[in-house]
């Protein structure tokens, strides 16, 4: 009827009792003369179009066993479970502090198992309300709610097919999901919202949370049910402060890094310093220490990081000892310094002195108009 072709239309296809999910692709053939003669009609796999997605999206995981930096027996102990857990295609439960490397240890056990090949979805559970989340999830079709994309949205388990999906902070998921994730859990089959078509998803669900899901059942805020249908498989992740010597070696892989990224030429961390890195808690863990030493590469002007940069660059005096500011060193003066040096070295790039010191750019702007630092044009 319209002679122009029909690209890429999901398609569900009933044939001898089995239901298949393709894509479907029309496109008109003419003679030579420009008459209408026929037309070629592909049908293919849903799943190739996933993967086509999941490509071109990054969906993969880059981290591997291999890439853990520390010697510890508690964190090899860790490695050697999760490595054992990868082999076996059940859900996993990582639990353990903000920063401890949860997401990581995902990734590698993805791509040590036997879905290496397939896609890793990750999503972070906290950062959805209720309505996107089941959206973000499951997907939906097209005219499901205001605002529905034309020809609907798929959902994340379905991209994940034949891979992985990663439930960061699962501790947040609303109860009222719950009850729909732990069908999906059993069933392995998802709904889109505003269809009643069930779709099979081959994923394995690995979740992650910094919270105590025990206690999260025991108060009546996470599903008891769904709880141990996560915990088949668990791993509690270290803190940072119980890894003994990691810090250092953590510290000396970040310079490093921080060096190649920034062409910096940090060439360690004085012995002093040592020891405040490792007399401090780190609360914020692995992605804290990587924050203060990025700061504190920046603050310095020789080639090695010393107590005072560290003090400046956001380790408290506790960590310190008898360490303290001097007189004219009061926290503004060296906030607007360490602003300054961070301009400097990064010529003004807002973006990236943002991701060095960890705040957003509207802050980093807020702060230039207090110290009256002028925005290089």
């Amino acid at each position: 009827q319209t002679k122009k072709p029909s690209i890429d239309f999901e398609y569900y296809l009933n044939y001898e009792d089995k239901k298949y999910h393709i894509m479907n692709s029309a496109y008109p053939a003419f003679d030579k003369s420009g008459k209408l003669i026929g037309a070629i009609d592909v049908f293919r796999k849903i799943k190739r179009t996933y993967k086509m997605i999941t490509d071109i999206g990054g969906h993969r995981a880059a981290f591997k066993f291999e890439d853990f930096v520390g010697s510890s027996k508690i964190l090899n102990n860790k490695i050697e479970i999760a490595k054992e857990f990868s082999l076996i295609d059940k859900t996993i439960l990582i639990e353990g502090e903000s920063g401890t490397g949860k997401d990581l240890f995902a990734q590698a056990i993805h791509n040590c198992s036997s879905r290496k090949n397939g896609p890793f979805i990750a999503i972070n559970c906290a950062n959805f309300s209720r309505d996107l989340f089941d959206s973000e999830l499951f997907g939906y079709e097209e005219g499901a709610f205001t605002g529905a994309k034309i020809g609907g949205k798929v959902g994340k388990f379905e991209l994940a097919s034949g891979g992985t999906i990663f439930l960061d902070e699962i501790g947040e998921i609303p109860i009222q999901l719950q009850a729909k994730l732990l069908r999906v859990i059993e069933t392995k089959k998802i709904s889109r919202l505003g269809s009643n078509k069930e779709i099979y998803v081959d994923v394995r669900i690995i979740a992650a949370t910094n919270r105590n899901l025990k206690q999260m059942v025991a108060d009546n805020k996470f599903r008891e049910d769904l709880f141990y249908r996560l915990k088949v498989l668990y791993i509690e992740l270290p803190a940072l402060r119980d890894r003994g010597n990691d810090v250092i070696q953590l510290c000396d892989h970040f310079i490093k890094k921080i060096n190649n990224e920034m062409n910096t030429d940090v060439e360690g961390i004085s012995e002093n310093a040592k020891k405040i890195i490792k007399n401090h808690v780190w609360n914020g863990n692995i992605r804290e220490l990587e924050n203060v030493i990025s700061i504190a590469m920046f603050i310095c002007k020789e080639n090695i990081i010393s107590s005072q940069h560290l003090l400046k660059a956001g380790i408290d005096n506790v960590s310190a000892g008898k360490l303290v500011f001097s007189d004219n060193d009061t926290l503004e003066t060296m906030n607007k310094e360490i602003l300054l040096d961070v301009l400097l070295k990064t010529d003004h790039n807002i973006k990236k002195v943002s991701e060095i010191l960890g705040v957003s750019r509207n802050t980093v702007y807020r702060k230039m108009k207090k110290y009256k630092i002028d925005r290089k044009r």
